[in-house]
């Protein structure tokens, strides 16, 4: 929520980029009025979970799937930085090109402007998906947005 307190003039693109390891160490704001707000805001959270731990602590564990909640109805990404995963000469190098895919999102985007029917009174869920000329979904191309059309007052 502070973070968000720092943009006092949302634009097109902003983000956060957390480095966390999904335990809440005495939050004062629900998971729910977090997520309103970024996507009020139109805030995108991009995350960088470490995990792998020998005990994870029990607010670790719940941590993980809301952050993985939170960062993909914003349109961010998770980078899912296990201590397990990420051993040897390769996965460092596999964890340094998510790392760097992570950035050209956080950094390239584009707004695309939806011109809805009706004003929405709750928030909504939809999908967006980009098609070629003949209506069939393009594979070749990713998309992160925010899976959450917050409602308008």
């Amino acid at each position: 929520m502070y973070s968000t307190s720092l943009f006092h003039n949302p634009e097109p693109g902003d983000a956060v980029y957390i480095i966390t390891d999904g335990g809440d160490n005495q939050s004062r704001s629900t998971e729910r009025e977090v997520e309103r707000e970024l996507l009020s805001k139109n805030i995108r959270l991009f995350s960088f979970v470490l995990s792998g731990y020998a005990f994870p602590t029990e607010e670790e564990l719940l941590g993980h799937s809301y952050i993985r909640h939170l960062t993909e109805v914003t349109g961010g990404v998770v980078i899912d930085a296990g201590l397990s995963q990420y051993r040897g000469r390769g996965h460092v190098k596999q964890l340094s090109a998510s790392l760097q895919r992570t950035y050209d999102k956080i950094i390239s985007f584009y707004e695309l402007e939806v011109e809805l029917p009706r004003k929405l009174e709750t928030e909504h869920q939809w999908k967006l998906q980009v098609v070629d000329e003949f209506g069939k979904r393009r594979k070749d191309v990713e998309i992160e947005y925010a899976k959450t059309l917050p409602s308008c007052h």
